[in-house]
């Protein structure tokens, strides 16, 4: 592989340092440099390239002016699927934004869970069924459970038919 694009934008100023210094990581593996362009909304254009490449301009200082070329690309993929790794597996494949709710009711109590997050295709199928089996068999044992688990199976439901979209590998 000569070289590869991404974009790191999770809307999590540390969040996006800490998958910075992965794609770092990924890129020195390869034997590449990683050149990181801020982008004005927040998050980093990441190229990584063979050792020696000039730095490409996009403007003229870091984080001002149009982002580059390549971010339009990539910013442009189905609801957000982006190429970077799984934040639950930390398999690399494409993932993409989405939450699941789980509940358990215990009559006075409830026990809400909730995973957000880049996920790829495996583990949202794992976590959709995961947390709606558990809210379908146990979340409705009081009365705001009951309620919550209405509004909680609907919504990962959406949410498992909304991401169908995410390939299990990039595409070679």
């Amino acid at each position: 592989m000569s070289h590869w694009h991404q974009i790191i934008r999770s809307g999590n100023p540390a969040e996006d340092q800490r998958l910075l210094s992965v794609a770092q990581a990924h890129a020195t593996s390869q034997g590449l440099a990683l050149q990181v362009q801020p982008l004005p909304d927040g998050g980093f254009q990441v190229t990584a390239v063979p050792p020696g490449t000039p730095q490409a301009a996009y403007g003229p200082a870091p984080g001002y002016g149009p982002p580059p070329p390549q971010a339009a690309r990539f910013s442009a993929a189905p609801q957000s699927m982006t190429r970077g790794g799984c934040q639950a597996c930390q398999r690399h494949a494409p993932t993409k934004m989405v939450s699941f709710s789980s509940n358990i009711g215990l009559i006075v109590l409830r026990i809400p869970r909730t995973i957000r997050g880049e996920l790829c295709r495996r583990c949202i199928s794992k976590y959709f069924w995961e947390y709606t089996l558990t809210t379908t068999f146990l979340g409705w044992w009081g009365v705001i459970s009951f309620f919550y688990s209405l509004v909680t199976i609907p919504m990962n439901i959406g949410t498992f038919i909304g991401a169908r979209d995410v390939p299990d590998e990039f595409p070679r």
